[in-house]
């Protein structure tokens, strides 16, 4: 069992830090069309193994394992919640990129039709100014 764990931590950390090769270049253009779909799978499993060595740190504990048994399982746990959050940062930020992509391309194909559902009156609750047009002409002039 300890053999597995310091042999899984170490395989992860080190895949985490330095990455892993792909197999061929194919593969690799492959993937980069599913990268939201990949980050969603790797997001679940990820958060899996983060709840299955939470689980294993609590029964430990309530146990009274040796404290460098339980030592290595929290680093275990630790890295696994850094691992969750990297990808779930690296997948807001796709997913950020996505929608600006999207938007540039809609702007880009008819300027007139995106400036009209941007600036829409129903998208935004319209403030009226708590200052006169007097005033306004004073300030600004």
């Amino acid at each position: 069992m300890m053999q597995h764990v310091i042999t899984h931590g170490l395989y992860t950390y080190l895949v985490s830090r330095f990455g892993a090769m792909p197999d061929n270049h194919r593969r690799q253009h492959h993937r980069r069309d599913n990268l939201s779909a990949s980050k969603q799978n790797a997001i679940r499993e990820v958060t899996a193994h983060k709840r299955q060595a939470k689980k294993e740190l609590r029964q430990l504990r309530k146990s009274g394992s040796s404290p460098e048994e339980v030592r290595l399982l929290a680093q275990k746990f630790h890295l696994l919640v850094r691992q969750h959050s990297k990808i779930v940062k690296e997948a807001r930020q796709l997913t950020a990129k996505a929608s600006a992509k999207q938007m540039r391309k809609e702007c880009h194909h008819d300027i007139h039709k995106f400036a009209r559902r941007i600036l829409d009156e129903d998208n935004y609750t319209s403030i009226q100014p708590s200052f006169g047009q007097e005033q306004a002409e004073e300030y600004f002039s």
